[in-house]
């Protein structure tokens, strides 16, 4: 059924990015295979920002259970693993709770008339944004309270990671380490093999080690 949605919307916005809710893509999966190790390795194949994270996922679900792996393929890849979303909407959301919020606000009004109900969903969401706006009254810089919190907890993880100048000549482009692994990151780009930067606009752990290190 979510299949067939997304192929509809598409044919009326076809330039639009489209994802599935991988709580949904996972509730589908349970009724065939009910195994908590499939289940968590679909949620970490739907995280992976990078590709080969998710291919390695994906090879831990054929070796388990091929049927389930058959059934995973068969969905369109950048519509469920961050690793193929596009980097254009800078959210990396993976579920439509926010959807379903909404749903639940205009509940009632979804069987009125057309204009009635789009005259109380108008008025549903300015009274968010003034109720929204007391809030943030006393609230500085220009980041939301949520971005902040999460910025800061990716800039203490990124202390145990160690930027390497490649050599360039804008001192921008960096190789960032930590055993096993390491990543590429150009800083005057923004851009992270790891991808988390392109997805969320929010500079990743790799991007966040090299920032500190040119003192930016």
């Amino acid at each position: 059924m979510q299949k067939g949605l997304i192929s509809a919307v598409k044919a009326v916005m076809p330039d639009v990015h489209h994802r599935f809710c991988v709580w949904h893509l996972w509730k589908n999966f349970n009724k065939n295979w009910k195994d908590l190790q499939l289940r968590g390795l679909l949620w970490e194949c739907a995280r992976a920002t990078t590709y080969q994270e998710f291919r390695d996922g994906m090879e831990k679900i054929k070796r388990l259970n091929e049927d389930a792996w058959a059934y995973l393929e068969k969905w369109p890849m950048n519509a469920w693993t961050r690793s193929l979303f596009s980097h254009k909407p800078k959210l990396d959301s993976i579920c439509n709770n926010a959807c379903e919020v909404f749903n639940a606000k205009i509940k009632d009004a979804r069987a009125k008339p057309i204009i009635t109900l789009l005259e109380e969903v108008r008025m549903f969401v300015m009274r968010t944004i003034a109720k929204n706006k007391v809030k943030l009254q006393n609230h500085t810089g220009k980041l939301t309270p949520v971005i902040k919190s999460r910025l800061e907890k990716v800039r203490k993880e990124s202390k145990h990671w160690k930027p390497i100048w490649t050599g360039d000549n804008g001192y921008e482009k960096f190789e960032v380490h930590r055993h096993p692994t390491n990543h590429v990151v150009d800083i005057g780009k923004r851009l992270c093999t790891c991808q988390f930067w392109m997805l969320t606009g929010i500079p990743c752990v790799h991007a966040c080690a090299t920032l500190s290190r040119v003192n930016k």
